[in-house]
């Protein structure tokens, strides 16, 4: 994205710079607007970002900047003692790279925030997309499949083929610890144990063989 576009779409918001220097009522020059986008510009990843609903967040911050101002040239004014010796009859201009600096930090962590929570939405719907992958793999027990996509820890740099790629290791060796080797991870009715009769039977009788359920007499 272009300065000169972001630059536009604040003003929109904003308004343009009046006979005082402010941007409408904000207390904010386009000294302190150019400043502001510059630093927002590597936050943008495309122009798609820049919608109305980013336009007007960032304008709120800008107004949030204008207020603070005018609150500390106040107190400044209000606490003001001329130099008798060098008094010109008018204060010093306020330091507006001072403020500037306040409120790029507070904008750094803002974006900090809107990246955590633009990484927490990008898992969320990898983990759903693979939760509804279970057709699709045609898995043999549904639930077990649910439960380990649910579990799965995400790694920075997971993508969604590495995060299918754990799915179906984690699964096929929590299905053979928990019913052997007699049922197949997939190709199953997605039910209790297994994809049929000869299966769920196997898994029984394994269980009888380890002497965790009654034989028949």
């Amino acid at each position: 994205m272009e300065k000169e576009t972001l630059l536009a779409g604040l003003k929109k918001e904003l308004g343009e710079p009046a006979a005082n220097g402010y941007l409408g009522d904000t207390g904010v020059t386009i000294r302190t607007l150019e400043k502001y986008a510059e630093a927002l510009l590597p936050t943008i990843s495309s122009d798609d970002v820049a919608n109305d609903g980013f336009y007007k967040a960032h304008a709120e911050v800008v107004k949030a900047m204008g207020g603070q101002m005018r609150f500390e040239q106040a107190e400044f004014v209000k606490s003001y003692k001329p130099n008798k010796n060098h008094d010109t009859g008018n204060p010093p201009n306020h330091n507006e790279d001072e403020l500037y600096d306040d409120f790029k930090r507070r904008l750094d962590a803002l974006e900090k925030e809107r990246e955590d929570d633009r990484k927490t939405f990008a898992i969320e719907k990898m983990r759903s997309e693979l939760l509804s992958k279970s057709v699709e793999f045609n898995v043999s027990n549904k639930p077990l499949w649910d439960d380990v996509v649910r579990q799965i820890a995400y790694v920075d740099g997971m993508d969604a083929k590495a995060m299918e790629a754990k799915a179906k290791e984690d699964y096929e060796c929590k299905l053979k610890s928990y019913f052997g080797d007699g049922v197949s991870p997939y190709g199953g009715d997605g039910g209790f144990g297994g994809g049929d009769d000869k299966s769920l039977e196997s898994f029984f009788q394994k269980k009888i063989d380890e002497g965790k359920f009654p034989g028949k007499k």
